[in-house]
């Protein structure tokens, strides 16, 4: 019903921070964790109605990590 890839999306939107050579980074990007959570609210809306909304919402929150992670990136890198 989609909470197998829900719980793995929240899995991969937990900050795992390793610092590597003086720079920090999160080796788990949010933007897969929000793909996975994408999938998982898309699979149990056909179930209940109810995840129709959270689904939209990841939406918005997978342009929003990418940016994020970007601008880390840029940042570890100067």
């Amino acid at each position: 019903m989609g909470f197998g890839w829900m719980f793995l999306g929240y899995i991969l939107l937990l900050g795992t921070n390793f610092e590597i050579l003086g720079v920090t980074l999160d080796i788990t990007p949010d933007v897969i964790g929000f793909l996975l959570l994408s999938h998982g609210f898309s699979v149990a809306s056909k179930y209940c109605d109810c995840f129709k909304i959270s689904g939209k919402l990841c939406f918005v929150g997978i342009p929003l990590s990418l940016a994020y992670l970007l601008t880390e990136l840029a940042a570890s890198l100067e």
